[in-house]
């Protein structure tokens, strides 16, 4: 029997919804941190921003992209067990949406400029990154490269960046849409992780469909204790203003949950 676990808490903050994690890697030691990178736009140039909320305050803003000819949205974010950081956006130029990608060290040093992540075929939407309980980083996102909209994956590293994009989903003319990553617990308290879509069939239905990543995973008491600790800490945080659209992350998560917000 498979049974699927909600992971989130839904919490109000200020005019935004916000999920809050239920469950946090005790591989560090530093205490609760959230990371929020998101979308700004300053006298006409589109800019995606990052800051770090720790020890009870908000970093300066750091300017990871700045595009005054395009639009740069979408930033989806995780971090490896090192306090590496990845951040991965959809680039749209007036031709093509691309993703982009652009590195942060644990030292805080900012690899050069943004790169493009995949091949320039096609449109790409939706991307969305999960660090899994296992440490490894993945990126999910759509692209019609093969004429209907389909799921790709790839895994990231620090030290080898990006592996070869692989298909998910049925190569086929009906389109599958919104990929995002879940825990699925399943039989003697273990767990799988999944990529799950939305595929469409020939009758225009859509329905849900999967891929697991991970089986047999198993989760500590501890990390359930770091998870209590933060989420109280983290649902007490007012959000920086001026804000469109943002992404929150909090890179000592297993059981990543996050939710794209927007002001209203």
């Amino acid at each position: 029997m498979i049974i699927r676990v909600s992971l989130r808490l839904v919490l109000a903050i200020t005019a935004l919804t916000v999920i809050v994690p239920a469950a946090v890697m005790a591989d560090n030691n530093d205490g609760c941190e959230m990371h929020f990178v998101y979308r700004s736009s300053e006298q006409n140039v589109n800019e995606l921003v990052l800051q770090n909320f720790q020890d009870d305050e908000w970093s300066e803003p750091v300017l990871v992209h700045s595009n005054a000819s395009g639009f740069s949205y979408a930033p989806t974010m995780a971090s490896d067990a090192d306090g590496n950081s990845l951040i991965v956006w959809v680039e749209d130029n007036g031709s093509a949406n691309q993703l982009m990608y652009r590195v942060k060290s644990r030292s805080g040093d900012w690899s050069g400029k943004s790169q493009q992540l995949t091949s320039a075929k096609g449109e790409k939407t939706t991307p969305v990154l999960i660090r899994s309980i296992s440490g490894v980083i993945y990126l999910s996102w759509v692209s019609d490269q093969n004429d209907s909209d389909d799921v790709f994956l790839s895994r990231w590293s620090f030290a080898d960046g990006w592996s070869e994009p692989k298909l998910l989903s049925s190569d086929n003319v009906f389109p599958d849409i919104r990929p995002s990553f879940e825990y699925v617990a399943v039989e003697n308290g273990r767990s799988e992780l999944q990529v799950l879509w939305q595929a469409r069939s020939s009758d225009g239905v859509y329905a849900p469909d999967q891929h697991v990543l991970e089986a047999g995973l198993e989760f500590s008491s501890a990390q359930s204790e770091l998870s209590e600790q933060c989420t109280k800490e983290l649902s007490k945080v007012a959000l920086p203003e001026s804000t469109e659209e943002g992404f929150l992350h909090f890179p000592q998560i297993a059981l990543e949950s996050y939710q794209r917000i927007t002001l209203r």
